[in-house]
C-alpha cells in the first residue's frame, strides 16, 4: 500500500465531502421550495400564464385556459399560437413571437383579440418577455381578458358618437346659459332655427334674442321656484328681427354645494304649431257651426247608446238644452221610451258593426205632434285597434217628404188610370224605345198589350227615312221649343198604313235624356177629309180661275172691242162737220178720253183676271213682265230673276197660282210694307220649285200675325198660304220689325218629259 494521504487528509476531505452534500440538499431543498413557490404563483395568479417555444405552448397556467374556454390547461399545450390569436391579428402576434425568441425587438406589453375555443371573440391586453426553458429561447407570456373592458370603451365610444350626432342633428335646439343669460353651450340647430351660427352666439347674451326680456325674468322666478320648467312658451327674434313662438324645456342646474350653477334645457320653434292649432280651432268652430246649423238631428252616443253629444235641432221642441240631454239614453230623451224602437239603426250597427240605415215610423215622438217618419244613419267610431268606442247617429225627419211620396204615387197611379182610359195612344219612350205604353196605343197598331215593350221604334214606320225624319223634327222641336209635332205614318200588326199625328215631350225637363212621352192620334180619316177638301178647294180654284178666264175673255174680245169701237166713233164723228161749235168738240174729246181710261180699265182687269201671255209667252217671261208693269205703275223697284222655269212644264192650274203668288206678294208689299226695293226669285231644283219674295220694308210681328190671321190687312198673306197648302207646298214667313220681310215658299215637283235646265241667279 502506498502512501500518499494521511488519515487525517481523508477524514478532512470526508468531512468537506458531507458538509458539501448538506449544504447540497439544503440547496436542492430550497430549489424545491422556489419551485413550488412559483409554481403556486403562476397556478393562482389571477393572469394567464404561459410559455411558448418556436409558434407551440409549452405550458399553460388554469387561468389561461379558462381565458380560451377551455376546461384544463393541459388542453392548451402542444396548439400553435394562430389557434388562440384571431385572424386580424395572427401576422402581427407571430412576428412579435418571433423577433423575441430571436433576441431581437418586439413590445413587451400589446393588445390584440383572441378565439376562444367556441369561437368567440376575446379581447386581451398581453406583456411579454423572451426567456430559456431548458436552455432554448422561449417566450413568457402573461395575459388578461379585458373584453368587458373592451366592450365598454367601445359603448362609451358609441354612445359619445351617437350623442354627439344627436347634438348635433338634433331639430331642437339644445343650450346651456348662465343664470345671468350667457350662452355657454348651444347645438348647431340654432341656425336653422335663428339664422344664428352656433360660433355667432356662443358667449352672447340671451337677452339679445329675446322679444320681450322681461320674459326671461319669469322664465328664471319659476326655474328657482320649481327647478326645472315644461313646455314654458316665449317670444324671440332671429337674426332677421322676425318673431317666433318658441317652447323651453329647462331644469337648474347645481353645483355640489347646491348653488344655482346654468340652465339647461331644449328649445322648439312652435310657431307653426300655434298657427296650425288656431287654423284646426277655427275649422273645429266651423265644424261645430255646420252641425249646429244642420236639419238634420245629430248624435254622437256611447256603447250603451247614452248621448255624449247632440246638436241644436235634435233638442228643439223637448224644452230642454243640448247639455240636459247629456248622459241620457237616445230613445228615453230624444223619443221618451224606455227601450229602443223597433228597427233601430244603431242597434243594427251594434249587432253588424258596420254603417246602418233605418226608415222608421214613430207613433209618438218628444216634442212632435201626431206620427213621423226618420230616416236614420248610424256610424260606428272605432279607435286605432279597430275596436268600436262610440256610434254617430244621423236622423232626418221625411214626415213631410214621405207624406208627399205617398201622395204622388196615388197621383202617379190617377194619372196611369187617366192615360190608360185615354183614346189617343200614349207612349213612354228612352232612345226611341218603347217604353209604358197605354191600351189605346196598342188598339191603334193592333197588337197585343206590352208586346212591343223594350222594342225599338223603328217597327211602327213604313221605311228607314220616315224613321229618321221623325226621329230628327221631333227632338230638334222638343230641344228647341220643348214640345214638338209632326205627322207621319205608322204600320199596324196586319199591314195597314195609319196616318198619325204625334207630340212629343220630354218626361223632365231638366233631364231631357230621361226620355219622351208621346201620344199619337189617329188623323186618317181626317187626312182622307183633309185630302176631299184639298181637291174641292182645287177645283174650286180651277173653276174660279175658269170663270176668270171667260170674264177676261169677255171683256177683251166684247167689251174691250166694243169700246174701242166706240172711243173710234167718237173721235171720227165730226170729221166731215167743221161748223161744229168748239165747247161740243171738246166735250166730244173729253168723252173720248174717259172711254179710253175705261178701255185701259178693262185691259188690265182682264191682265188681272188671266194674263194672256201665259199662253202665249209662257209662266217666266210673264212673270218678268208684270214685274216691270208692276214697278212702271207703282214706283216700286222689283228685282225679279228666274232659273229653269222657262222649261217647266206645269199645268194652267200651277201656272196661274204660281203666278197669284208673286202677284198677292207685290200687292200686299205696296199695300203695307213701306218698301223701296222687292227683290224674287224664282228656282227649279228638282224635286222642288223655290220662291223667295223679298222687301226691305218696316217689317212686322209674325208671332202677332200668327195670333190674328183673320185681320184685313194680311189676307194677301192668308191667300198666299191657301194657295201654297192647294200645291202641296210649304210657306215660311220671317220678318222683324224695321228690318223687312221675307217670304220663303216651296212647292213639289215632278219633271215631265223634256229636261229642266237650272240657272244660277245673282242673289
Amino acid at each position: 500500500m502506498t502512501s500518499g494521504v494521511s488519515r487525517e487528509e481523508l477524514e478532512r476531505r470526508l468531512k468537506e465531502f458531507e458538509k458539501e452534500s448538506t449544504m447540497r440538499r439544503q440547496a436542492e431543498e430550497a430549489l424545491r421550495e422556489s419551485e413550488e413557490r412559483y409554481r403556486i404563483a403562476v397556478e393562482r395568479s389571477s393572469d394567464g400564464v404561459a410559455i411558448v417555444m418556436g409558434d407551440s405552448h409549452i405550458y399553460a397556467n388554469e387561468k389561461f385556459a379558462q381565458i380560451f374556454g377551455y376546461d384544463r390547461p393541459d388542453e392548451i399545450v402542444g396548439k400553435s399560437l394562430s389557434v388562440l390569436v384571431h385572424p386580424d391579428d395572427r401576422e402581427r402576434v407571430s412576428r412579435f413571437n418571433h423577433s423575441r425568441q430571436e433576441g431581437g425587438s418586439a413590445p413587451s406589453r400589446y393588445e390584440c383579440k383572441g378565439l376562444r375555443k367556441d369561437g368567440s371573440l376575446v379581447y386581451l391586453s398581453v406583456s411579454a418577455a423572451s426567456t430559456t426553458y431548458r436552455g432554448k429561447p422561449v417566450s413568457l407570456v402573461f395575459m388578461r381578458d379585458v373584453t368587458e373592458r373592451k366592450l365598454v370603451q367601445e359603448t362609451l365610444s358609441q354612445s359619445e358618437a351617437r350623442y354627439r350626432s344627436i347634438f348635433e342633428n338634433i331639430q331642437d335646439v339644445y343650450y346651456e346659459v348662465t343664470l345671468e343669460g350667457t350662452i355657454l353651450e348651444v347645438s348647431p340647430s340654432i341656425e336653422k332655427m335663428s339664422g344664428y351660427r352656433r360660433e355667432e352666439v356662443l358667449g352672447r347674451s340671451l337677452y339679445d334674442i329675446y322679444d320681450n326680456p322681461k320674459e326671461r325674468e319669469g322664465l328664471i322666478k319659476e326655474l328657482l321656484g320649481k327647478g326645472k320648467v315644461t313646455d314654458y312658451e316665449i317670444i324671440l327674434k332671429d337674426k332677421n328681427g322676425s318673431k317666433g313662438c318658441c317652447s323651453i324645456t329647462a331644469l337648474l342646474a347645481r353645483d355640489r354645494d347646491g348653488h344655482p350653477e346654468k340652465i339647461i334645457g331644449s328649445l322648439r320653434n312652435i310657431t307653426e304649431r300655434r298657427k296650425a292649432e288656431a287654423a284646426l280651432q277655427e275649422s273645429e268652430a266651423q265644424k261645430r257651426a255646420i252641425l249646429e246649423a244642420s236639419i238634420d238631428r245629430i248624435c254622437y252616443l256611447d256603447r250603451d247608446m247614452k248621448i255624449i253629444w247632440v246638436n241644436r235641432v235634435a233638442a228643439v221642441g223637448l224644452g230642454k238644452s243640448t247639455d240636459d240631454l247629456k248622459g241620457r239614453a237616445c230613445y228615453e230623451g230624444l223619443i221618451g221610451r224606455d227601450k229602443p224602437c223597433e228597427g233601430c239603426a244603431i242597434v243594427k250597427a251594434m249587432e253588424t258593426g258596420r254603417i246602418e240605415r233605418a226608415l222608421m215610423h214613430v207613433a209618438k215622438m218628444n216634442g212632435i205632434d201626431g206620427e213621423s217618419y226618420w230616416d236614420t244613419y248610424c256610424v260606428p267610431m272605432r279607435d286605432n285597434a279597430g275596436e268600436i268606442t262610440n256610434y254617430l247617429q244621423v236622423a232626418r225627419n221625411v214626415t213631410e217628404l214621405t207624406r208627399a211620396m205617398d201622395a204622388q204615387h196615388k197621383s202617379e197611379e190617377t194619372l196611369r188610370a187617366i192615360l190608360a182610359a185615354s183614346s189617343a195612344g200614349i207612349v213612354m219612350s228612352a232612345d226611341r224605345t218603347i217604353g209604358w205604353s197605354n191600351r189605346a196605343f196598342y188598339s191603334l197598331l193592333g197588337y197585343e198589350e206590352d208586346s212591343l215593350l223594350g222594342k225599338n221604334a223603328r217597327v211602327l214606320y213604313p221605311d228607314d227615312r220616315e224613321y229618321e225624319r221623325v226621329g230628327r223634327e221631333l227632338s230638334s222641336a222638343v230641344e228647341e221649343e220643348g214640345i214638338g209635332r209632326v205627322e207621319t205614318r205608322w204600320v199596324r200588326k196586319d199591314g195597314g198604313v195609319v196616318q198619325c199625328y204625334l207630340q212629343a215631350s220630354p218626361l223632365d225637363p231638366s233631364e231631357p235624356n230621361k226620355g219622351l212621352i208621346v201620344t199619337s192620334t189617329d188623323i186618317t180619316e181626317l187626312k182622307r177629309t183633309e185630302g176631299r177638301i184639298h181637291r174641292l178647294s182645287q177645283e174650286l180654284m180651277r173653276a174660279q180661275e175658269y170663270e176668270r178666264q171667260r170674264i177676261s175673255r169677255e171683256l177683251h174680245d166684247r167689251v174691250g172691242q166694243d169700246l174701242s169701237i166706240v172711243k173710234v166713233g167718237f173721235d171720227t164723228l165730226f170729221d166731215n162737220h167743221p161748223e161744229i161749235l168748239p165747247g161740243i168738240s171738246q166735250k166730244i174729246s173729253g168723252y173720248s178720253k174717259m172711254l179710253q181710261k175705261c178701255i185701259m180699265v178693262v185691259r188690265d182687269l182682264s191682265y188681272d183676271l188671266r194674263p194672256p201671255t201665259l199662253d202665249e209667252l209662257g209662266l217666266g217671261q210673264t212673270l218678268s213682265r208684270y214685274c216691270e208693269d208692276f214697278s212702271e205703275k207703282t214706283g216700286l223697284r222689283v228685282d225679279f230673276a228666274a232659273a229653269g222655269v222657262d222649261q217647266l212644264a206645269l199645268n194652267s192650274n200651277a201656272e196661274i197660282n204660281l203666278y197669284r203668288l208673286i202677284q198677292e206678294g207685290l200687292n200686299n208689299i205696296r199695300k203695307h210694307a213701306d218698301a223701296g226695293q222687292v227683290t224674287i226669285r224664282f228656282v227649279v231644283s228638282h224635286p222642288k220649285l223655290l220662291l223667295r219674295i223679298e222687301d226691305d220694308g218696316k217689317g212686322f210681328d209674325v208671332n202677332s200675325y200668327l195670333s190674328s190671321r183673320t185681320d184685313e190687312k194680311r189676307m194677301g198673306i192668308q191667300s198666299m198660304e191657301e194657295r201654297v197648302n192647294l200645291l202641296g207646298g210649304r210657306m215660311d214667313i220671317r220678318s222683324r220689325l224695321g228690318k223687312g220681310t221675307r217670304i220663303l215658299i216651296d212647292i213639289p215637283y215632278e219633271e215631265n218629259q223634256g229636261d229642266s235646265k237650272e240657272r244660277d241667279i245673282d242673289r
